[in-house]
């Protein structure tokens, strides 16, 4: 059976009525409390400066929650505390730096207001006012922008929601993977009305604008963006021009990948003035011992009258610690075939 107990500063009204106390800023105390209802605390307390403690056996140390402040008020009624001047929450990977919060013991709700910066292990947030649930980590975000360290992403928005910390929505804003950091103007964005963000996928997009420097250059009425390192089934982008030797040419690729460790290109070419043809490239894992890598490059030449193809391709297999097997091919239907057909 386990003892619930609680200890309280003599600073604290019998009534439950709210009093407050304030230390210089040489002397910042610490508050511990814990973001779910139940958390490990030993059975003696030493004389420290905090202001209060709950405790009962339960879960790890992992969940708890602690609050540092010059200034910090407590409701025990409501179970509401308020923390002002230089505040820093703690929590797990989670830290937040604020002017002022509110914290909602019971719910898990936390109101940070002025010059606030939110960081974990994959993102950070700066915002004017961020409310989120300590519990599940969801939240609000006002006037704020987010960087994503993995992809170098960063989004910014008039209002923001966390789903997670991977999960983004946002409204009235922009986005881009140029760096971003101090007010400085990307090389490229996207503004949007409206995105949605998933950090290992992609970005959708409604309402949007491309562009240079900061000036609208193509308007996009919706899109999706691929996050960089996602493999993402879809078609890439096209390449249009012309050339005195080929004419025309137009090129569109579509990559597919239909497992985790296989992905198939299939890109389509013209050239008005010597045929048609396309690509084929084939990437795969088999195992830790087997890879490789395929490209086929066809064309029906109408200079030549006839279809003329190049293959290159390379395998790779680990027989046994000690023994490698390799395989490399590049092959081409006529002696002539890369040098006419090359650029």
């Amino acid at each position: 059976m386990s003892r619930v107990f609680c200890v309280n500063a003599n600073f604290l009204s019998s009534s439950g009525k709210v009093k407050s106390l304030s230390f210089p800023r040489a002397l910042l105390f610490s508050l511990v409390l814990c973001a779910l209802p139940h958390l490990d605390f030993p059975a003696s307390v030493n004389a420290q400066p905090t202001f209060q403690v709950f405790g009962t056996t339960g879960p790890t140390a992992s969940n708890q929650l602690e609050i540092t402040a010059e200034r910090v008020e407590f409701d025990r009624k409501r179970e509401v505390y308020k923390a002002k001047g230089s505040v820093l929450v703690v929590q797990g990977f989670l830290r937040l730096t604020s002017d002022q919060i509110t914290l909602h013991k019971l719910s898990g709700r936390l109101i940070a207001e002025g010059r606030v910066h939110l960081n974990d292990q994959v993102s950070d947030v700066w915002a004017d006012r961020l409310e989120i649930n300590v519990n599940t980590e969801s939240g609000v975000i006002t006037n704020g922008r987010i960087f994503l360290k993995e992809t170098n992403t960063w989004v910014r928005g008039r209002l923001l929601e966390r789903v997670s910390e991977t999960h983004y929505r946002a409204k009235d804003g922009s986005f881009t993977t140029c760096n971003a950091d101090d007010g400085q103007i990307p090389d490229w964005s996207f503004s949007f009305e409206d995105v949605d963000l998933e950090r290992k996928d992609s970005i959708y997009a409604k309402g949007s604008w491309f562009r240079v420097r900061d000036q609208p250059v193509l308007p996009f009425p919706a899109f999706r963006f691929p996050m960089p390192g996602a493999r993402k089934t879809g078609f890439l982008v096209p390449t249009i021009g012309i050339d005195n030797e080929f004419g025309f040419k137009y090129r569109q690729g579509f990559f597919w990948a239909f497992s985790p460790t296989q992905d198939l290109t299939l890109t389509p070419q013209i050239l008005s003035d010597r045929g048609a043809g396309g690509d084929v490239k084939y990437r795969y894992i088999l195992s830790r011992q087997s890879r490789g890598n395929w490209l086929v490059k066809s064309i029906y030449d109408t200079e030549k009258d006839k279809a003329r193809a190049a293959i290159t391709g390379a395998h790779v297999h680990r027989i046994t610690s000690d023994l490698l097997l390799r395989a490399k091919v590049n092959y081409t239907t006529d002696r002539s075939t890369l040098l006419d057909l090359s650029n």
